[in-house]
C-alpha cells in the first residue's frame, strides 16, 4: 500500500460523510484504494485498474492517430475566479471544449512558442490522463493528520513545500476526478475522424508498425520489458506456467464458466455473420 492509498484509506469515513463526493469521485477512490489486491479482481498476476496500463494503452492509441510532425503546445485555463462555476456544475466543462475549439478555428491565437515532438505531445498528455493529480515522490511526509508535499510553481518555476490538513490534501485531489464517462479528449480539425484526406498524411506510426507496437502493451511483454522477467516462466523448472484460478469481486470464477462464455460469445458471431 503506497502513501496515497494510506490517506485515503485512514480517511475513507471523513470523505465520505464530509466532503459528501460525487459518484465517480468514490468509484474512483474505491478503485485506487484497492488497487494491487488480487481479491478484487485478477488472474494471480495483477490487478486490473493499473493505470500504468491505462497509460500505456491511451498512449498508443493516440500514437496512432498523431501526425508526424511539429505540435504547437497550447493550455487553455479557466481563471480563478470563475472555476467555482465549473466545480458546482461539471457540464460546463463541455462548453470549455467547445469554446477553445472556436478560439483556434476561428480566431489568430499568439501561442507562445512551446513546439513539441509527437513523442514529447503524447508522454505529456497521457501521463495527465492516467496518473494521479501528484505523484507519490512528490508526498514528502504523513503523519495521520497532515500531509506534506511539494510542487512546482508554473509562475516562476520555484519548489514550494506545503502542510496542510490530510482532509483539506484529499479534497484537493478529489476535485480533478471527472465525471464517469466524460470525454478527456476531444479531437478536431486536422485530427476529425473519418476523413478521405486522412490517408495521404504521415503518421507518428504506420499502419504496418501499429500490430508491433501493439504486443508491447500486452501485460506479459510489458513486464518483460520494464523488469526484465517473464511473470509466466516458472522461477523454478523454467517452464510455462498455465491459469489456474481467476477471481472477480471476492468470489472464484471458474475456468469452466469462462470457456462456456467464450463459447456462446463465438457461437453467436458466426451465426450473425
Amino acid at each position: 500500500m503506497n502513501i496515497l492509498q494510506s490517506i485515503f484509506t485512514d480517511y475513507y469515513e471523513p470523505i465520505i460523510y464530509k466532503l459528501h463526493p460525487r459518484p465517480p469521485v468514490i468509484e474512483n477512490v474505491n478503485k485506487m484504494i484497492h488497487c494491487g489486491d488480487p481479491s478484487h479482481g485478477g488472474a494471480m498476476y495483477g490487478c486490473p485498474h493499473c493505470g500504468n496500463k491505462y497509460n500505456q494503452l491511451r498512449s498508443f492509441h493516440m500514437s496512432c492517430k498523431l501526425v508526424s510532425c511539429v505540435h504547437h503546445h497550447c493550455v487553455f485555463t479557466i481563471p480563478e475566479e470563475l472555476r467555482i462555476y465549473f466545480l458546482e456544475d461539471r457540464t460546463l466543462l463541455d462548453c470549455l471544449f467547445h469554446s477553445v475549439r472556436n478560439v483556434v478555428h476561428a480566431f489568430y491565437v499568439r501561442a507562445k512558442p512551446n513546439l513539441c515532438t509527437p513523442d514529447i505531445t503524447i508522454k505529456y498528455i497521457s501521463r495527465y490522463l492516467g496518473r494521479p493529480v501528484i505523484a507519490t515522490s512528490r508526498i514528502d511526509d504523513y503523519d495521520g493528520e497532515n500531509v506534506t508535499f511539494h510542487y512546482t510553481r508554473h509562475e516562476d518555476n520555484k519548489t514550494v513545500t506545503e502542510t496542510i490538513p490530510a482532509l483539506d490534501f484529499i479534497q484537493k485531489l478529489i476535485v480533478h476526478i471527472p465525471e464517469k464517462h466524460f470525454k478527456m479528449i476531444r479531437y478536431g480539425g486536422l485530427y476529425a475522424r473519418h476523413r478521405s484526406i486522412d490517408k495521404k498524411l504521415h503518421l507518428a506510426i504506420s499502419k504496418e508498425k501499429r500490430h508491433t507496437f501493439r504486443c508491447f502493451n500486452r501485460w506479459r511483454t510489458a513486464i518483460l520489458s520494464s523488469f526484465g522477467y517473464d511473470p509466466l516462466i516458472c522461477p523454478h523448472c523454467k517452464q510455462q506456467m498455465v491459469i489456474l484460478e481467476i477471481y472477480h469481486n471476492h468470489r472464484r470464477v471458474p475456468l469452466e464458466e469462462l470457456y462456456e462464455k467464450a463459447m456462446s460469445r463465438s457461437r453467436g458471431k458466426r451465426s450473425s455473420a
